[in-house]
């Protein structure tokens, strides 16, 4: 329990250091250029990424500390950290919509962690799933980013989000095969470096064609369906899961989309938008 309540923190403050990472990048991304040696010179932009790689590795310890389908949840918690801080940042004072979306996605996810929390358990993955793991990563991959980049207008920086947020649930899922993994650890080594590269790629192009909340929301919905079902149907973390605990965890999930969906469809201030 101990080892579960720690991941549950590292969790928490890896959803922290996103959430950081999406105003200090937005702002940059959306005010100049898409291209990389440019961002490499903006110190914000840099920040930001430093932000992300301090989450990531807070992620990482959290895995090694608790089940997927416990941890990958905890992700939505930027969102709310995100238009919190778009709101304090851009000197808006957030309206009743927005109040209503973030406390109704931090109470789904915290629905669905505690119902989760109850029923997961931390098992080692065998070679044959590793494999399938791996053939899944490779194929999901490859859809999501010819989506994003087949995508056009206003939906393009939503789609990108989702592309980034699937490759983030995949390389999560790796990250739990190298950990407790009997298959080795170098083809999913490579597999997670390719998964969180095009993910972090997708981020920025979602930044440069949405709003950070739109871009972190629909990001972080995508992040913990793929980790929950690799988690749940892949891993075999969820073997004594009763009615209760599934009935308690959908119920946690659908709050958490219905808060996003809030979120993304909520007006927002000129205010709020120069952040």
């Amino acid at each position: 329990m101990v080892t579960l309540l720690w991941g549950i923190v590292f969790a928490l403050l890896a959803a922290c250091c996103y959430a950081t990472a999406a105003g200090l990048q937005h702002r940059v991304v959306s005010e100049g250029t898409r291209e990389l040696r440019w961002l490499a010179r903006q110190p914000r932009w840099l920040l930001g990424l430093a932000a992300q790689a301090v989450g990531g590795a807070l992620h990482v310890a959290a895995l090694v500390a608790a089940p997927l389908v416990v941890v990958q949840p905890l992700n939505a918690s930027a969102i709310g950290l995100t238009v919190l801080a778009s709101v304090v940042v851009g000197g808006a004072r957030p309206d009743r919509t927005t109040v209503v979306a973030v406390l109704t996605t931090m109470a789904g996810v915290a629905t669905f962690v505690v119902f989760a929390a109850r029923a997961a358990v931390h098992v080692g993955i065998s070679a044959h799933a590793q494999g399938r793991l791996m053939v899944l990563a490779a194929v999901a991959t490859a859809v999501v980013i010819m989506a994003a980049r087949a995508a056009r207008g206003r939906s393009r920086g939503p789609v990108f989000a989702l592309a980034a947020g699937v490759c983030f649930g995949l390389a999560s899922a790796l990250v739990r095969s190298v950990v407790d993994g009997a298959g080795g650890w170098a083809l999913p080594a490579l597999g997670i470096a390719i998964a969180v590269t095009l993910g972090l790629w997708c981020v920025q192009q979602g930044y440069a064609h949405g709003r950070p909340e739109t871009v972190v929301a629909c990001q972080t919905v995508a992040d913990p369906l793929v980790g929950v079902a690799v988690g749940a149907c892949l891993l075999g973390e969820f073997p004594h899961a009763d009615g209760l605990t599934l009935c308690g965890a959908f119920a946690g999930a659908v709050l958490t989309v219905t808060g996003v969906v809030l979120l993304a469809r909520r007006r927002v201030s000129r205010a709020t938008l120069a952040y």
